[in-house]
């Protein structure tokens, strides 16, 4: 599912609602960093202030646009 920038900020200022309880209607999205482990969010509410991280489970990183499948390697015989 690719969702575009906007999409994604929306689902993200829900997910950021729903899970901090925190509004963040003028969420900037900073950085999204993908890796072994969770997902993590680097955003801000409000311009000039710190930068804050949220961690996703997997069902928020795939809600807001991620492909967290596996990739298909090819098989070696």
């Amino acid at each position: 599912m690719h969702l575009s920038d906007e999409e994604q900020r929306q689902r993200i200022i829900e997910v950021l609602h729903r899970e901090e309880g925190v509004d963040c209607p003028e969420l900037a999205v900073k950085g999204i960093f993908e890796g072994l482990g969770p997902v993590v969010v680097t955003y801000t509410c409000k311009e000039g202030e710190p930068s804050k991280k949220l961690r996703l489970s997997e069902e928020d990183a795939v809600y807001i646009g991620l492909d967290r499948s596996l990739p298909d390697f090819p098989e070696t015989t």
